[in-house]
């Protein structure tokens, strides 16, 4: 649902590194996100062995957004890696069965970054 039709205003969001601005985006409320981005070149750089990777947000009024980031990964753009988007529902475990899994609602998207390489993907349920 867009911010047009609940009359509540879009979350603004900042990526910053080290207080550098990053990126910036707008989230209108109910609306899913995912954003897949490559830092400038040189953003890592410099003579810290640490960087302060942060995302602020907020209503266009300053207070805070209700927003829920629930992933978020960085990695190089060539390592093979994957990102449960949307209609995951969270991993559940079992004492008894000593095992992890997760489920999907009817419909799940999966991001894959093959790094630039054939990959196959099983799926097994």
């Amino acid at each position: 649902m867009g911010a047009e039709s609940t009359g509540a205003p879009a979350a603004h969001l900042v990526l910053t590194m080290d207080d550098r601005v990053i990126e910036q985006w707008d989230v209108a409320p109910g609306e899913t996100l995912f954003k897949k981005m490559m830092l400038p070149a040189g953003a890592l750089g410099g003579t810290s062995t640490f960087k302060r990777l942060m995302v602020g947000y907020a209503n266009p009024d300053g207070t805070p957004g209700k927003v829920r980031l629930t992933q978020f990964a960085v990695e190089p753009s060539d390592a093979l890696f994957f990102i449960q988007h949307a209609g995951w529902n969270e991993i559940e475990y079992s004492k008894e069965l000593q095992r992890r899994w997760r489920w999907t609602t009817a419909t799940s998207s999966t991001f894959i970054n093959s790094g630039w390489r054939d990959i196959s993907v099983s799926i097994a349920g």
